[in-house]
Formats: C-alpha cells, structure tokens, sequence
C-alpha cells in the first residue's frame, strides 16, 4: 500500500490535485518497449450510490453504465458533465446486474450467479433476447478483431464466446486472481482485479499480461471527505475514449476519473 496521508494534507490546504502520475510494474513478462506511465487528465463528481460493474462507451458516443446488488442492478447512460445516471432499464431482484459492452448484434449484460446474458437493442436498450450460459459472469468485451466476447468469471481465466452461440472457443490464464471489468482496446485486454486498485493489460495474442498499474495515488487523489471514503467499495470500470486515454470508475466512487495509459 502507498501511504497517502500527504495527499489528503494537500488536498486541505490547496484544494484536489489537478496532476497525477504513476507508474506501472513491468513484469518479466512485460514489454520493455512500452512506456506504461499513467497520468491523471480529469475528475468528474458523480452520483456516489452506483455500484458500476460495466462502463462502456457505445457507438452515439454515450457512456453505457451498469450496476450491481440484487433489487438494484440497472443499465443506462452516466452523463460525464452534470454527474447524473439515467436509468433505462432495472433487473429483476432475482438479477445480480454484472459487466456490459456493445457488440454489432445488441448491448450484452451479464449476471452474476444467474447464468444469464441480456441482449439488448444498441439503441433503446430493450432486451431482445437472452442466453444461457455455464458459471459465473463478471467482465465483458467486445473483440472485433476474433468477432467474439471476452469473459470474466473472477477466477485467473478470462474465456473467448463466439458471438454465435456463446460457446468458450479460446481461453487466456494469468497469473491474476479475481479478474473483473474488463475492455478491449487493439488486441490488449485491460482489466480490473476485484479488491485492489490494479489494471492489468493482457496481449491477447500471446496470452501475456504486459502491464500491471497500481491506481490507487489516482484514485486518492480527488478531493475525498471521510463519509464519501468509507462508502467506496472496489475499483471497478473501464472505458476506452479515444487514443491512450480512458475512463475509470468504482462502485459507489463519488468520482469518474479521466486517465491517459501511455
């Protein structure tokens, strides 16, 4: 753990920290010829009672937001400027709402333990079909590049679907327990790893994790008073925006954080 105890000092006698800049582990099996900083561009004040399991932004340029916990698992739009969720569409309380992403054939969103995937409408976000599926569902990304979907089910293991019948057809194992979130961005998987502050970045072509970052200097960084603190539960919610940069999110976090991965 980094002690962070300057930064909220900091942050009492000037206000948030506007710059922030980690840097990521490499590990042995990392590519030393990529330069991993990642840097603190914005943070955006939020609702703080959205437990975020999927974030992702959809092809009108919108920010898809799911949630989680059972009689409160919702899908709709997080509008980044005022902070507000709008809510299109609730789960039935028997639904653990888990990760979301936008694929040619509908919105995709999975359920915890319930073995069960909505497909919904890329516009209106109106279920359209649903599909069953063996164990848990935890992360979801849309690979174009293998016309298939990542999954996560919490374990070291994230599975390739086909789109067309949902079967596993390929399989990556980490090293990394407790694979959550996750987003595909140029054939790199990136992914969150529950009840730590890492993002681990997969090469899907070679299995490999390339990248380890540790956001927790990030994450802290926001001006932050005690309640708001304690409420937070884990990092949780990737979202590719354009080029090296990203949004960040966690479930019941006060903030969206805006980062560049370099």
């Amino acid at each position: 753990m980094i002690d962070l105890s300057w930064i909220f000092i900091v942050s009492l006698l000037v206000g948030p920290v506007e710059s922030v800049i980690v840097s990521a582990d490499e590990g042995e099996n990392a590519d030393s010829g990529l330069d991993i900083d990642v840097s603190l561009i914005e943070t955006y004040p939020i609702e703080d009672e959205l437990f975020v399991q999927g974030l992702e932004i959809d092809d009108a340029g919108r920010l898809l937001l799911s949630t989680g916990l059972y009689g409160d698992s919702r899908i709709g739009y997080l509008d980044v400027d005022s902070g507000t969720f709008e809510e299109v569409d609730r789960l039935d309380s028997d639904y653990f709402g888990e990760g979301v992403t936008v694929t040619p054939d509908g919105v995709m969103q999975l359920t915890w333990k319930e073995e069960t995937l909505f497909l919904r409408d890329n516009e209106s976000l109106e279920v359209i079909d649903t599909v069953s599926y063996e164990g848990e569902g935890w992360g979801l990304a849309y690979d174009a590049d293998a016309d298939g979907v990542w999954l996560s089910d919490g374990s070291n293991t994230v599975t390739l679907r086909s789109m067309d019948s949902f079967e596993v057809v390929d399989e990556i194992e980490t090293e990394f327990e407790n694979i959550n979130e996750l987003e595909f961005v140029d054939g790199f998987l990136y992914a969150n790893i529950w009840l730590s502050y890492d993002l681990i970045k997969i090469d899907v072509s070679s299995g490999e994790v390339v990248a380890v970052y540790d956001l927790e200097e990030i994450v802290y960084s926001a001006d932050m008073d005690d309640d708001e603190i304690a409420q937070m539960d884990t990092l949780n919610g990737i979202a590719h925006i354009e080029d090296d940069e990203f949004y960040l999110a966690g479930k019941n976090y006060p903030y969206l954080y805006r980062v560049k991965i370099e």
